[in-house]
């Protein structure tokens, strides 16, 4: 029987990211499933909580993690 090959996800196209800390790695995973999860919502609704929300915004405006 053939294995059929997983496509990779979103967070798995951010495990690489060099954002100078492990940390943010996983945070730009956590968004980018969430936004792949619910990609007409905004960043507040695809976060869930106000503790998610605000992690998402600091992650956004911290200076190491640029859009290239």
């Amino acid at each position: 029987m053939k294995k059929h090959a997983t496509l990779p996800t979103l967070s798995d196209e951010y495990s690489e990211a060099a954002l100078g800390d492990p940390r943010r790695v996983a945070r730009a995973g956590k968004i980018a499933d969430a936004a792949e999860r619910s990609p007409s919502e905004s960043l507040p609704r695809q976060a869930g909580d106000e503790g998610q929300v605000e992690a998402t915004y600091r992650f956004l405006n911290n200076e190491h993690v640029k859009p290239e």
